[in-house]
């Protein structure tokens, strides 16, 4: 394709940074408005933990797409406001495996519906067959690159 005929403003990669930004931004701002101190990125975190207590640091790193570093950084600044800790595997003692404390537990039951509440306002306007199909084409854009499509 010519670069005349390329547009940023129509590229896929820009439309999918910039929704993905306009989220984590619009969380980031509720979830400070209400009183919680915890990020969006913080927030993920504790979503699977919420989801399966217990889980190894490199299991989460995995899931969520985050290098070591940065998850580690992320853990540390929950670990600061005491909604998890890092404990040793007893069968390996060189991975951590990652739990809610009690803070961290409770935190559930008040910080999903904000979650809820900006995902709504997310995809206000848009019918649940675009939603699906979005949802869809998204999966399959990063199967395509991340090579676990069928036949990789």
């Amino acid at each position: 394709m010519p670069h005349d005929e390329y547009r940023l403003d129509d590229s896929i990669g820009y439309l999918i940074n910039r929704a993905s930004r306009s989220i984590r931004q619009r969380l980031n701002a509720v979830l400070s408005d209400e009183g919680f101190s915890i990020t969006g990125e913080e927030w993920a975190i504790l979503v699977h933990l919420w989801n399966q207590d217990g889980q190894p640091q490199q299991q989460i790193a995995d899931t969520l797409d985050k290098d070591k570093t940065t998850l580690s950084r992320l853990l540390s600044s929950l670990e600061r406001q005491n909604l998890v800790v890092r404990i040793p595997d007893q069968a390996d003692r060189r991975r951590r495996l990652i739990y809610l404390t009690p803070g961290g537990q409770a935190l559930e039951d008040e910080v999903i519906p904000v979650a809820l509440r900006v995902l709504r306002e997310a995809q206000s306007g848009i019918s649940a067959n675009h939603l699906a199909t979005c949802k869809a084409v998204l999966r399959q854009i990063h199967d395509n690159l991340s090579g676990t499509r069928d036949g990789a």
